[in-house]
């Protein structure tokens, strides 16, 4: 679900028609039917095997379509995204029991603020302190847009009060 969000927030922020990013979202949502039935395994060791299962029709002929759909698939069954989808934190944030400083960017379209600091405090009992800052992107930069390509192009690699109230936090933690 958050990967889904995810997508969704990026691909209004890339100004992708609604027409595109729903047909988009439905061939990620056929590969990882298809994934889910067949195995990450199989789908990994010969993708071209499944790529015809997966192109309309009136699209088998076109290589470029082919290499895009199978450029999908190929991450889709990446032991990465497969790793990614198959693991909820919230199991391993319940058990700790050292201090925990959880921050997000308001402007960060990769994670969403709100639903990865709610996860995190629910997941803890509420004991992790939680921090949002207004207009920070994933990398916690002043950012304009939140996109990941803007990323380079900020001068500030990250905010000092990020990194001032990293401190205050381990300092008040560690007396």
């Amino acid at each position: 679900a958050a990967l889904k969000k995810q997508r969704e927030v990026l691909n209004k922020k890339f100004g992708l028609p609604d027409a595109a990013a729903q047909q988009s979202e439905a061939m990620i949502t056929q590969i990882n039917e298809l994934i889910a039935k067949e195995g990450v395994t199989a789908v990994q060791e010969n993708p071209d095997k499944y790529i015809d299962q997966l192109i309309p029709t009136l699209l088998k002929g076109n290589n470029q379509v082919r290499e895009g759909f199978k450029k999908a698939l190929e991450q889709c069954a990446s032991p990465e995204i497969v790793s990614l989808l198959a693991y909820d934190p919230a199991g391993d944030l319940a058990k700790l029991s050292c201090p925990l400083f959880a921050i997000n960017g308001t402007s960060d379209l990769q994670v969403d603020a709100d639903q990865n600091l709610t996860g995190i405090a629910t997941a803890t009992g509420h004991k992790a302190t939680t921090k949002k800052y207004p207009e920070l992107n994933h990398m916690f930069q002043p950012s304009k847009n939140g996109l990941p390509t803007e990323y380079g192009e900020i001068e500030t690699t990250i905010s000092p009060q990020v990194l001032q109230d990293i401190a205050t936090w381990i300092q008040s933690v560690t007396k």
